[in-house]
């Protein structure tokens, strides 16, 4: 991922304080082209029309891309712009004859807007994949330090809350779930420590809990708020914003969206956290997320990982 990224003959120079200012400038620039290169190769092809075979895809320039990604897709408008000024940044890090207009102010907002692009793009990806499209999507997406998950779980948690969906009736399914658990009719495997995740309802379906209901939208879009409403409130409680963390939990408490029971355990878990939170594995830098998506990266074989990955690695680039 990091030959991707930082070709070889660059890497260790660039990510080390490099003396030469010109240098460096070339170096973070040439990130922000292999970003680019990156992410339209391997991700944004998700949002292009189905009509669009990957062959043809691949052989496009970049600009090409781009612009085939503005005539598919319903991205905002000045989405695509962030686009070409990127990819124009990233041509002057590839281009000798470019190395000397390159400008720190205009690194700088190269990197936020790269950091704001992705985002934007890992809100789009939970729209069409969710958070549970496989076993390590939110482990992957845990490897941003806490505060820039909370951008991403603030807007997909309000579009999700936007989606008609029958929340009494899978309330109701809900409270099954937990009446089952509480009789030992269920599989203790998808609970943690005394907390049932919301994560894998579908997986702990036994014979108390028909299938049918299951497959319904409704109950498939109430087990994925529930899961980002735990990950929003443990997102601002590892953020140092413990209050938040609860207020969120009432607010939806509140609103009609989770269930008493399911309320008061939600805080008795983010209660029990809180004076242990500072001894959890939360990524305090840029590099430490890095770190630890590179363990991640190294056990992800299904290619829609691989793909979140580098998407995730795309953000951290940011500070470098």
């Amino acid at each position: 991922m990091e030959n991707i990224l930082f070709p070889e003959n660059l890497k260790e120079s660039y990510l080390v304080d490099v003396a030469d200012v010109a240098t460096k400038r070339q170096y973070r620039a040439v990130a922000v082209r292999s970003c680019i290169e990156l992410l339209l190769e391997h991700l944004f092809f998700q949002f292009v029309s189905e009509m669009v075979i990957y062959e043809k895809w691949s052989k496009l320039s970049v600009y090409q891309k781009i612009e085939l990604i503005r005539e598919t897709s319903s991205f905002e408008p000045g989405f695509y712009e962030n686009l070409h000024n990127l990819r124009l940044t990233g041509n002057k890090g590839a281009h000798a004859s470019e190395h000397g207009n390159i400008t720190d102010e205009e690194l700088r907002s190269s990197f936020n807007c790269l950091s704001s692009l992705c985002t934007s793009l890992i809100f789009e990806y939970f729209k069409i994949n969710g958070m549970q499209s496989t076993e390590n999507t939110s482990t992957i997406f845990s490897c941003l330090q806490p505060h820039q998950r909370l951008t991403v779980l603030n807007n997909y948690i309000a579009w999700l809350g936007d989606i008609e969906c029958d929340i009494e009736s899978s309330k109701r399914f809900y409270l099954k779930y937990v009446q089952a658990f509480r009789n030992n009719d269920i599989d203790e495997t998808v609970y943690r420590g005394h907390f049932p995740k919301p994560l894998r309802l579908q997986q702990s379906l036994n014979r108390s809990l028909s299938h049918e209901y299951w497959v319904s939208s409704s109950l498939k879009c109430y087990d994925e708020l529930l899961l980002v409403i735990d990950k929003l409130c443990l997102a601002y409680l590892k953020s140092g914003s413990f209050f938040l963390a609860i207020s969120v939990a009432r607010r939806f408490y509140l609103s009609g969206h989770i269930t008493e029971f399911y309320y008061d355990q939600l805080c008795l878990k983010l209660n029990d956290m809180y004076p242990k939170v500072s001894g959890y594995p939360i990524a305090k830098s840029q590099k430490e997320s890095i770190y630890n998506l590179s363990q991640i990266e190294s056990i992800c074989s299904k290619d829609i990982d691989i793909a979140f990955a580098k998407l995730i690695r795309c953000i951290l680039t940011n500070e470098n």
